[in-house]
């Protein structure tokens, strides 16, 4: 489930810029399966801004702590920070930057990520 919120836009269509929060949860639990392999329930919660400049420019910057039932409750996390820039009126780059925030041994969560890539948008 997950919802964002406006916080604020200002200028005309063209040059318009915005700030939204968002939210979303998400529950992971393995329902059946190979006996050798662990047990999965967990829930991520995510928790982000989001900035759009001009439609042609967004940012997005996110927090994900995740808790895990089978290890007791423990937590971890991660930030990530996004970065797109439309470049014509179908092509557009990215570069994600993630790290962990805290927690060893959490699922859905890394040490260190870099993404880069192109989308065509038709």
């Amino acid at each position: 489930m997950s919802t964002t919120v406006p916080i604020f836009s200002w200028g005309p269509a063209l040059r318009k810029q915005e700030l939204t929060f968002r939210t979303q949860v998400q529950q992971v639990v393995s329902v059946a399966g190979d006996a050798d392999r662990k047990d999965i329930n967990y829930t991520k919660l995510e928790f982000g801004l989001r900035y759009f400049l001009w439609k042609k420019i967004r940012f997005k910057l996110d927090l994900k702590p995740v808790i895990d039932y089978i290890q007791n409750g423990q937590t971890g996390a991660i930030a990530e920070l996004e970065g797109r820039i439309r470049f014509a009126r179908i092509w557009e780059v990215w570069v994600m930057l993630g790290q962990k925030a805290w927690g060893e041994g959490i699922p859905s969560t890394y040490e260190k990520r870099v993404e880069i890539g192109v989308v065509i948008d038709f």
